[in-house]
């Protein structure tokens, strides 16, 4: 997460902020910035800032390159239209796949939270083993809504909930609670 904790005003400054400063790099940049991007913000928001991010990366290269058209070249200009193509794509690219496939956990003296995204149901118990010995726990308790299930189980001291949401076809983000 960044430095900002629960900040999320100045988390979204930063995140628009970040092609300012790294998209003049060709090719790294965009993929710095989309790493720090799919690292902070969850999917649905890693999207929304990577498109922001990439339109205001190569809206801003462009117009600078572009002002000083009279010391590039032509075939220059040509080449940094290309650059910036190809830094937006590996923007939203690496932004959507480090968003997908980290876990964000956070941890307090009694609580543990992690929010992840599956690619299944089953795929649920398999990560759970990272925290706890399934084996030790109750049978869920189910809580069924429209696009949400939620599974409440109790495992040793601990109790352990989680809700299951569908964000798109084959995707589903979970998060995790775990307490004493």
């Amino acid at each position: 997460m960044l430095p900002f904790g629960q900040d999320k005003k100045k988390e979204e400054l930063f995140t628009l902020a970040l092609p300012l400063i790294s998209w003049w790099i060709p090719i790294m940049g965009p993929a710095i910035t989309g790493f720090l991007i799919g690292l902070n913000l969850d999917r649905k928001e890693a999207m929304k800032f990577s498109v922001i991010d990439s339109m205001i990366g190569s809206g801003l290269t462009t117009l600078v390159y572009y002002l000083l058209r009279s010391i590039i070249s032509y075939p220059a200009f040509v080449v940094i239209i290309v650059l910036n193509i190809l830094g937006s794509v590996l923007c939203i690219t690496v932004s959507l796949f480090i968003s997908k496939n980290m876990t964000r956990t956070i941890v307090t003296n009694n609580r543990l939270e992690a929010d992840f995204y599956v690619n299944n149901v089953n795929e649920v118990e398999e990560k759970l083993k990272n925290y706890i010995d399934p084996a030790q726990c109750s049978p869920p308790k189910y809580g069924l809504s429209e696009n949400k299930i939620e599974v409440i189980r109790r495992c040793g001291n601990m109790n352990l909930s989680y809700e299951i949401t569908e964000e798109g076809s084959n995707l589903y983000k979970v998060h995790l609670v775990i307490s004493t």
